[in-house]
């Protein structure tokens, strides 16, 4: 018995293809193809036995039956229809706070950061912070120098840190990030210290190809961590 669930059937019609709808496919004995009755050396497909199913967990991509075995030219091949998931691509936003919460994960972890790392920019990108802070870095290295220098910051000082508050602005493939940061109590700072940053994304074949920060209050900051 084959059972594939929450399974989107396509059918060939004309010369595309069209989507039948959500269906399970239950107690499998063979298979019939929805327009043209496909022969195997052995056997005749038949017995096709389609149910509406309700939907699952919204977090469950929808799978599809691959359209090759339908269309022209799978009669004889003895091989049968695929299975595969359907994913929509990510959008900008999306990837923008992939990359917050990976950054936020990985600060202490060097390995982690570094494996990770090339899925969100190539060794061209360009990290732009004040001059007064990180300045400009590039590529891999860069961004591991710039994760160095603000660990050893955090760990200097021992301060904590929460986000929070982000707003994003999309324009193309140009994405703004605003959020704000509430630093924990430390020597001077009884009540921590509360600020804003804006991150500039400007992205290039589905990677960051240059990310510039903003900050509110550059002296104010260099203050704190001092």
């Amino acid at each position: 018995m084959l059972t594939v669930s929450r399974a989107t059937v396509i059918q060939s019609a004309g010369n595309g293809v069209r989507i039948a709808g959500e269906w399970v496919l239950d107690d499998l004995e063979h298979v019939r193809d929805f327009t043209t009755e496909l022969a195997y050396s052995t056997t005749k497909l038949h017995n096709v036995l389609l149910k509406p199913a309700p939907s699952l967990h919204p977090g469950l991509a929808a799978l599809r039956i691959c359209t090759e075995a339908l269309l022209a030219g799978c009669a004889g091949r003895g091989t049968s229809p695929l299975l595969r998931p359907e994913v929509s691509p990510m959008s900008n936003i999306e990837f923008v706070q992939a990359y917050s919460t990976f950054i936020e994960s990985t600060m202490l972890d060097e390995q982690a950061f570094l494996a990770k790392l090339p899925h969100y920019i190539t060794d061209e990108s360009v990290l732009t912070e004040p001059d007064s802070l990180f300045g400009r870095l590039v590529g891999i290295n860069g961004w591991n120098q710039w994760r160095t220098a603000a660990a050893d910051m955090a760990m200097r000082t021992g301060v904590r840190f929460v986000t929070g508050g982000s707003q994003f602005f999309e324009n193309g493939d140009t994405v703004l990030h605003y959020y704000e940061i509430d630093f924990s109590a430390r020597e001077g700072y009884r009540s921590g210290w509360h600020t804003s940053i804006i991150e500039r994304y400007d992205f290039a074949g589905g990677k960051i190809a240059k990310l510039t920060a903003y900050y509110a209050d550059t002296t104010a900051f260099l203050k704190y961590f001092s």
